[in-house]
């Protein structure tokens, strides 16, 4: 998922973080995604590229200390993730 959604390759798993539920509509059909969050490392040289098909635009590599400056434009259970790290 995080290669697809960013372009990022030979990601390392490391700690599992958290489990985050959230719902969307597709199709007409009200659907509920789990999601499993770890922990990673991965060469941050690389090129990253946003998946614009599912709607994601930017991606890029962010210190802790600039979390605060994203939080109010981030999905709820994004943010309980990010208060893990």
């Amino acid at each position: 998922e995080v290669e697809e959604e960013t372009g990022l390759r030979g990601v390392e798993l490391k700690q599992f973080l958290v489990t985050t539920y959230h719902t969307y509509t597709e199709n007409g059909k009200h659907i509920l995604k789990e999601s499993h969050w770890y922990d990673m490392v991965s060469d941050s040289k690389q090129t990253l590229v946003p998946q614009v098909a599912e709607d994601i635009h930017e991606v890029k590599w962010l210190k802790k200390e600039e979390f605060a400056g994203i939080l109010n434009n981030t999905h709820p259970s994004i943010t309980d993730v990010l208060h893990l790290i």
